[in-house]
């Protein structure tokens, strides 16, 4: 994830928990090391570039415009920006919680930028 950049865009704060939106900028050969949310249903939408996304059902590349869902469970997943070119993706978490990790993260980053979620 060095390199990466996410900001969260609605907090499980502002849902009570039941989702959170969060966006991200993922660099050439940036993405996260294969991981799991066993209480976390995660969507990810492509809006620019394309990622190659890693599950125990095999390798999928998910260009723009395309939604991969990672269902609630002990499902290992990755994904990896392996083009030239900036990757944009959003990802939306249900129930929320996922988003207290990706908020201390953001914080840490180089590429922090402080999130207007709720302020249009």
């Amino acid at each position: 994830m060095v390199g990466d950049t996410y900001r969260l865009l609605i907090t499980g704060n502002q849902t009570n928990g039941k989702f959170a939106i969060i966006d991200m900028m993922v660099p050439p050969g940036g993405g996260p090391a294969p991981h799991v949310h066993p209480l976390i249903n995660e969507v990810f939408y492509v809006q620019e570039g394309e990622v190659e996304f890693k599950t125990e059902l095999g390798v999928h590349v998910a260009k723009e415009g395309s939604t991969v869902f990672i269902p609630i469970g002990e499902v290992p997943h990755a994904f990896k920006n392996k083009t030239d070119r900036m990757a944009h993706l959003t990802s939306v978490v249900s129930p929320a919680g996922l988003d207290d990790f990706f908020g201390g993260w953001e914080a840490r980053s180089a590429g922090y930028f402080p999130s207007a979620a709720g302020n249009g």
